[in-house]
């Protein structure tokens, strides 16, 4: 915004300077003879008006440039957050799932000690009455 504010400046003082250069040469126009070096710097003052004006509309057309610069990084900034926010939900839900998979794997394991508990058990069970048998 400030930037268009400069430009809108710098137009209105290239219009003014025209405005006056105009006036320049209607002065050097009724001063005839006299007036012609006059209208030589009129003349002057004319193209510095036309160089202000050309770089208004050059600046103008480089603030354009930028802004959609600026809105293509938005964009962009815009889709690698989208992009991120995706990627961390994955990872959350395969830290889930992992998380998931080692508290059944205790479960497991927990259930085989049990097993191993019980054959153990049994086994001793066996050998006591294989022991009462033989006796």
């Amino acid at each position: 915004e400030n930037y268009e504010k400069m430009t809108q400046r710098v137009q209105n003082i290239a219009d003014s300077i025209n405005l006056l250069s105009i006036n320049a040469s209607v002065e050097a126009a009724r001063a005839g003879e006299a007036g012609k070096g006059f209208a030589v710097v009129a003349g002057s003052i004319r193209d510095l008006s036309d160089t202000s004006l050309a770089s208004v509309k050059e600046a103008e057309m480089n603030a354009d440039k930028v802004a959609a610069a600026i809105e293509h990084i938005n964009t962009t900034v815009e889709q690698f957050l989208a992009e991120t926010s995706h990627l961390i939900k994955v990872v959350d839900a395969a830290g889930n799932s992992v998380r998931s998979a080692a508290d059944k794997t205790d479960s497991i394991i927990a259930s085989v000690n049990e097993v191993n508990a019980m054959a153990e058990r049994v086994y001793v069970m066996l050998e006591q009455t294989e022991n009462v048998l033989q006796t």
